[in-house]
């Protein structure tokens, strides 16, 4: 059961254009004036309150959509239509333990937002994926919980195509100013793991590890879950790096051309010899861009001019997308998620009943 109650103020309230001060903990009840939400309707018959702020909307809409709502509703009301001294407006108050930018999200999704598919639509901001999926969960609003989880399984795809896409093509979630480690400690916190290995390697394709503890450790607010993404992004990283060096660049590890049917072996050992100059197996950016990339770019970013003849470039090619395949089945357990997509997509099922 969510943490709501229906809650009556001492007297009833005159609302003016004033805004009360935010409360020192968003989301909590507390003494002093309330000021109207954006959402406010003049017939609406209940009041929602979070923190300072009230909202007046119609109970029908909630009582269907939120079972969880139709428990809070169910306790006793005033009798034989008595008017409630202490309401508002004459409509009983729900006090609700959550942000009042978390739940004008909500109300404005269920009275005002039609929800589509999110291949058909415009990028959609994090805070509201964050709102739908955490408040859909807390209080059973199945369509907005579940139109967060598609979302969410859209831009961090566990199929090898849609993940290709997903990084190259298509934006089904606009971050904003906030960052992947935002979207990651949220699917820690909900219990949605399908969509992390992706999440988690978009984190270390964008950022050092370095600047991963900056973000996790030195900026505000601070991560519930900080500790694991520090020692889930290092071991991914670490275990992707081995598959790179081990699978798509093997041929790095000693000089000369990449084909042993090479055409022309001084100039295709060249190039070789180039890249093994230019980069190392340390360096954590070129792990994650050699998964995203194609093998040109790939020596387009390290400065190397591609001369390699047509049976090294075929094989280099080759090596390099059977690395793709094993590291992209490789992700949950890299990333300490799980041992396979197939375990991951049953934990999201036991976790929060999707798959």
């Amino acid at each position: 059961m969510a943490e709501s109650t229906i809650k009556s103020p001492q007297k009833k309230r005159r609302h003016s254009e004033m805004v009360a001060d935010e409360p020192e903990h968003p989301g909590q009840p507390t003494d002093g004036p309330y000021n109207r939400g954006a959402i406010w309707m003049d017939d609406g018959n209940i009041i929602i309150q979070a923190g300072q702020t009230q909202f007046k909307v119609y109970k029908y809409m909630l009582l269907r959509c939120s079972s969880v709502f139709q428990s809070i509703f169910s306790l006793p009301q005033p009798q034989n239509g008595t008017l409630d001294p202490e309401s508002v407006d004459g409509c009983p108050v729900v006090v609700v333990h959550d942000s009042p930018e978390d739940i004008e999200i909500i109300l404005s999704a269920i009275y005002f937002a039609p929800l589509g598919s999110p291949t058909a639509r415009e990028a959609i901001d994090f805070p509201k994926v964050s709102a739908y999926l955490r408040l859909g969960i807390k209080y059973d609003i199945t369509h907005l919980r579940d139109h967060a989880i598609r979302c969410l399984k859209a831009q961090y795809p566990s199929e090898m195509k849609q993940k290709m896409e997903s990084l190259k093509v298509k934006r089904y979630i606009n971050l904003g100013d906030a960052t992947p480690f935002d979207v990651i400690n949220l699917l820690h916190e909900v219990g949605l793991f399908s969509p992390l290995p992706t999440a988690y390697f978009m984190a270390i394709h964008k950022y050092t590890n370095e600047e991963i503890f900056e973000h996790l450790h030195k900026q505000p607010p601070p991560y519930a879950f900080a500790s694991t993404m520090l020692r889930n992004c290092i071991a991914g990283r670490d275990a992707l790096a081995k598959r790179v060096w081990t699978s798509a660049f093997t041929w790095l590890r000693k000089p000369g051309p990449v084909s042993k049917g090479c055409l022309d072996p001084s100039i295709c050992g060249q190039v070789v010899n180039g890249l093994r100059r230019a980069i190392h197996p340390s360096d954590p950016q070129f792990t994650s861009l050699v998964l995203v990339e194609t093998i040109g770019t790939v020596l387009e970013q390290a400065g190397v001019d591609n001369k390699f003849c047509t049976k090294c470039v075929r094989d280099a090619r080759l090596l390099h997308k059977i690395s793709h395949v094993f590291s992209f089945y490789e992700l949950p357990s890299a990333f300490r998620v799980g041992n396979s997509w197939n375990e991951v997509n049953k934990k999201d099922l036991h976790q929060i009943g999707v798959q």
